[in-house]
């Protein structure tokens, strides 16, 4: 009986939903790779630009190269199935660092 209990409450309160993500670290990863391999950064940033840091904020990610300053916005949608999470990217406009 307790372990039927035990069961109930593993499939009430852990739903799949609940496991799919990655852990952080890796989370972290597939959100930078998205962003440095979407097409967006480099219409966006001159070719001549480094880019010097990536910084995790609230929200995104701020790209500072040796000229601007840029804020990648995560927008992660909702999803029923396991698996890493789906998100989409919102590049702002860059601004321009103060020399």
């Amino acid at each position: 009986m307790k372990i039927l209990r035990y069961a109930l409450f593993i499939l009430t309160f852990f739903r799949p939903q609940y496991f799919s993500v990655l852990p952080p670290l890796f989370e972290n990863i597939a959100e930078i790779k998205a962003i440095l391999d979407d097409q967006r950064l480099g219409q966006m940033l001159e070719s001549g630009e480094s880019i010097e840091e990536i910084k995790h904020v609230e929200n995104g990610y701020v790209l500072k190269t040796n000229r601007h300053r840029l804020f990648v916005k995560i927008r992660f949608k909702h999803s029923e199935k396991p698996g890493p999470a789906e998100f989409d990217l919102e590049f702002k406009t860059p601004h321009l660092l103060q020399e």
